[in-house]
């Protein structure tokens, strides 16, 4: 096998595990979803290394580099072992296929750990997503379930994927449900890169598919939807949720009244007052005191989210109840059956 590859022929491998050797922040910032962060450079050591270059210092910036990653190559040696045993394809990767990749993979193949470097290195895959975002894009056609907060679209959307029918589940890469208290109990949210190359593998997976999805706005939290998606969106099959606020109510408690999550709610009510009256925000901090999460979730249905809330299309191809979103989930399994034939 060549020691290097392009990312398309990467795709092909089968029995592969995909090393980014960059450094955990680079990590962290975005990298090929499914990869694993083993480092030539840890953080502060990538800067040292990267300043000495900058500065035309070479060898000092070699030296140091080679420095830093001595004292790491026999955990280094280990996992990479432990890989070998497990997969068929080792693929590493760093930064642009430079210093870092090479450098590691000639040190295992002396080692007689073979792998493969992505041609380019991360850059390179980047360049693919972005190249080819829209093409996927243009491959799928959305059935887009719009609705209220609270109305139970995730809770359908996971129903339809245990049921095995194409799901993406935009919220959920997003790391945010999309509202202002949309972050309360989660981790922090991806990168943007991070967010569109986990976007890039979900709809890679469904060329020429219906792909149930959420509707949404451009943005969730502090992520944004490609383009030419939330174009595609608004002119696609579309299907509304209606529940009762009672139901309502319920779900939202269910998911956000947590012990943990009192201190992010009081955070997002401070705010909203951007949005609604002192008056209000204070009834609803006073509220979050007295642990009256129902009061809470039914003032900011009725009184916020649903006078925000526009749907971005007035005509929907179907409409459903939400009382049971198993029931409702089947319904619409039933409706839209004749596309997936």
């Amino acid at each position: 096998m060549a020691n290097t590859l392009t990312y398309t022929s990467i795709r092909k491998l089968n029995s592969k595990i995909l090393i980014d050797v960059r450094s955990p922040l680079e990590f962290q910032e975005g990298t090929i979803p499914n990869s694993i962060n083993i480092p030539v450079l840890l953080n502060e050591e990538r800067k040292e290394v990267g300043t000495l270059y900058s500065k035309g210092k070479i060898d000092e910036a070699k030296l140091l580099a080679v420095e830093s990653i001595s004292k790491r190559l026999p955990d280094i040696f280990s996992n990479f072992l432990e890989l070998k045993n497990k997969f068929e394809n080792i693929v590493i990767f760093c930064a642009r296929g430079g210093y870092r990749s090479k450098s590691l993979s000639s040190f295992l193949n002396s080692l007689d750990i073979s792998n493969t470097r992505i041609e380019g290195g991360y850059k390179s895959y980047r360049n693919y997503v972005i190249n080819n975002m829209n093409y996927f894009i243009s491959k799928i056609t959305p059935i887009v379930l719009y609705g209220n907060t609270g109305c139970g679209k995730t809770e359908i959307l996971q129903n339809l994927k245990l049921k095995g029918y194409p799901v993406i589940d935009l919220e959920n890469l997003a790391g945010h449900r999309g509202s202002i208290l949309g972050a309360v109990g989660l981790k922090e949210q991806p990168k943007q890169k991070m967010f569109e190359s986990l976007l890039f593998e979900e709809i890679s997976k469904y060329e020429n598919k219906y792909v149930f999805i959420e509707g949404e706005s451009k943005r969730i939290g502090k992520i944004s939807i490609p383009e030419l998606l939330y174009k595609k969106m608004a002119t696609s099959i579309n299907i509304k949720i209606d529940a009762p606020i009672e139901e309502r109510v319920k779900r939202l408690v269910k998911e956000y009244a947590l012990p943990q999550n009192k201190e992010d709610i009081k955070n997002s009510i401070d705010y909203m007052r951007k949005y609604i009256s002192n008056k209000a925000a204070n009834s609803l901090l006073e509220a979050l005191d007295r642990n009256e999460y129902d009061y809470i979730a039914k003032e900011l249905c009725i009184n916020y989210y649903d006078k925000k809330y526009r749907n971005r299309v007035s005509n929907f191809d179907f409409q459903f109840t939400n009382n049971n979103a198993k029931e409702v989930t089947e319904e619409i399994i039933e409706k839209t059956k004749y596309l997936f034939k």
